[in-house]
């Protein structure tokens, strides 16, 4: 697993080579419209559990026709990269009706069929932190040609000053 996301992580860095890429910040979604339809999954209480999660996972790449994805999810300690796992992990995280607000986002856009976005979010209502917000930091690597998810990375912001003597 280690060495998977270490070529994944590998790939993103070759893709934003500085002769290859440009960087920007935008809004805080970046203007991506496969941010914005992820988070609008996400803070979509309609419906069943089941079909809430399917409606996130809809976002993502999976299956043959699909290609494969990998998901880092915030509140898991494993890899993802399946549309049942998907849809496993988002039943669980959405069960609180949580909300997602994204707070600052850079793009790296290399030539070719993908784009990198990276920043932090944060959300509301979650089974770890049901009053106030949850920190967080997220990359998405999207296919430009119909703003489907590959990779999504997202991890609970470390506290400013981690190593603590007491």
């Amino acid at each position: 697993m280690r060495v998977l996301y270490a070529i994944v992580f590998s790939a993103c860095l070759l893709l934003a080579a500085p002769n290859a890429a440009s960087a920007r910040t935008t809004g805080p979604d970046c203007g991506s419209t496969a941010l914005t339809l992820w988070q609008e999954a996400i803070n979509n209480d309609q419906g069943t559990i089941d079909q809430r999660a399917e409606r996130v996972a809809h976002r993502y790449a999976t299956g043959a026709a699909q290609h494969e994805v990998l998901f880092l999810p915030t509140a898991s300690p494993y890899l993802v990269t399946t549309r049942a796992k998907i849809i496993d992990y988002f039943k669980g995280f959405l069960e609180t009706k949580p909300k997602v607000t994204f707070t600052e986002c850079k793009v790296i856009a290399p030539p070719g069929s993908v784009v990198l976005l990276a920043g932090f979010y944060y959300f509301t209502n979650t089974k770890d932190c049901l009053q106030g917000r949850l920190l967080a930091r997220f990359s998405f690597l999207v296919r430009r040609s119909d703003d489907i998810i590959v990779h999504h990375h997202s991890s609970v912001l470390p506290p400013d000053n981690p190593c603590r003597t007491q």
